[in-house]
């Protein structure tokens, strides 16, 4: 994986520590707002099969077309608050790019 884009120092911070800055033209910073918010939490919590689980699932991919994330960039930033708020250090092959893949 690549650096996040320099110019955003959100991403750059939020590399570096649990950092709670985010800037509204950033994939990076919507892959970490959408990875801490509640769709996401409960798009994993659910149970698959049933109408709750189904429903909280669509509703995080609603959120993922909305703001113009992946799943898997999604995934990459709450991996590396995980890793902060579990006190270890991010290495560099564990940083998500954000880059179009066009």
């Amino acid at each position: 994986m690549n650096e996040p884009p320099l110019e955003c120092f959100d991403c750059i911070a939020a590399v570096s520590g649990v950092h709670y800055g985010f800037r509204s033209n950033c994939k990076g910073c919507a892959a970490r707002a959408v990875a801490r918010g509640p769709a996401y939490f409960h798009a994993r919590q659910a149970v698959r099969g049933t109408e709750a689980g189904e429903q909280f699932r669509d509703d995080y991919r609603a959120i993922l077309d909305r703001v113009g994330v992946t799943h898997d960039q999604v995934k990459a930033a709450h991996a590396v608050d995980a890793i902060h708020t579990s006190g270890g250090h991010v290495p560099a092959a564990a940083i998500p790019s954000f880059a179009d893949p066009t």
